[in-house]
């Protein structure tokens, strides 16, 4: 029996997927265009697995006066899907429900925060704070052991078929959300919209138990 719903952040409950290349890039270059896109990269890279803090990043890529205003700035940049919210509202009367992010730990959680989101979960597990990533199978055990959950009893909902592999090869339940098609990403179970999700779980359900 299904009992959680685990959460990807960035593709999922946040429309942008790939944070560095649509968002954090283009936010550094309109201010400072003196940093290279490899360099901007590897600094998130390095805050992704809690190597490196959201202040450092910030000063690295020559916000050393205000760090944190910069950051808010990029946040701010960020979309909230529309549709997470009242989803998860009516989902969490049925179940628990997760985060299990690749993010730098600062970000995700003022990002949480900015959209008063935390209310929402029972457990939440970012790269930046574990220092493991997905789609290292670790993290997955890690949010498990927080969360006291078995596989078999949650749905991992993420944008990238790379971090769906190994969650669905534990035991896992996956379902991979699309905001844009990729040519040769398919998977068994695919939803474009948060209306989909609860219907999704339910086919779940049935076909598990037959």
């Amino acid at each position: 029996m299904i009992k959680w719903i685990v959460f990807d952040m960035m593709g999922v409950i946040f429309e942008e997927g790939d944070t560095m290349s649509t968002v954090l890039f283009p936010f550094v270059n309109e201010q400072n265009n003196a940093v290279s896109r490899e360099e901007v990269n590897s600094l998130y890279i390095k805050g992704r697995v809690g190597t490196l803090t959201s202040r450092q990043i910030f000063e690295a890529l020559g916000f050393k006066d205000e760090p944190r205003k910069a950051e808010e700035g990029f946040l701010r940049k960020l979309k909230l899907d529309p549709g997470f919210k009242p989803a998860a509202e009516k989902l969490k009367t049925k179940y628990k429900l997760g985060v299990l992010s690749n993010d730098v730990s600062e970000w995700s959680g003022n990002l949480r925060k900015m959209h008063k989101l935390d209310g929402l979960f029972d457990a939440v597990v970012i790269s930046g704070d574990a220092a493991l990533h997905k789609p290292q199978k670790e993290i997955f055990e890690f949010f498990l052991k927080k969360s006291g959950v078995k596989a078999g009893e949650c749905v991992f909902v993420d944008d990238k078929v790379r971090n769906l592999i190994p969650a669905e090869a534990m035991g896992f339940k996956t379902i991979k959300f699309i905001r844009a098609v990729i040519e040769g990403e398919i998977w068994s179970t695919e939803i474009r919209s948060f209306k989909e999700l609860g219907g999704a779980i339910e086919e779940i359900q049935k076909s598990k138990s037959l």
